[in-house]
């Protein structure tokens, strides 16, 4: 046993909800009583990219963060999320 790391039981907010034993993720792109169901996952109709790197920039350079020793830190980075095929998505309304 690792005695830098001890825990039991479940990390987190609790379970994750699921539907038909499919997990669930809520959005706040679909509008209410919408939900969008597809096949997200196995990259075969849809994958998410990394088109860029990670770029990570640090500055104490803004009004008085100099002077008051705050350092502002700002990550970014670009993602693409091709759809190959379209038809395996659809969405449902009105539940």
């Amino acid at each position: 046993m690792n005695p830098l790391f001890v825990g039991s039981g479940n990390f987190g907010n609790g379970v994750a909800p699921t539907l038909w034993g499919l997990p669930v993720v809520l959005s706040t792109e679909a509008g209410a009583g919408t939900a969008i169901v597809g096949v997200f996952g196995g990259g075969q109709a849809i994958h998410i990219v990394a088109r860029q790197g990670m770029e990570v920039a640090m500055s104490d350079s803004h009004d008085d963060n100099f002077t008051k020793d705050v350092i502002v830190m700002k990550a970014t980075v670009r993602m693409g999320m091709p759809i190959y095929r379209a038809t395996a998505f659809c969405s449902i309304t009105n539940i």
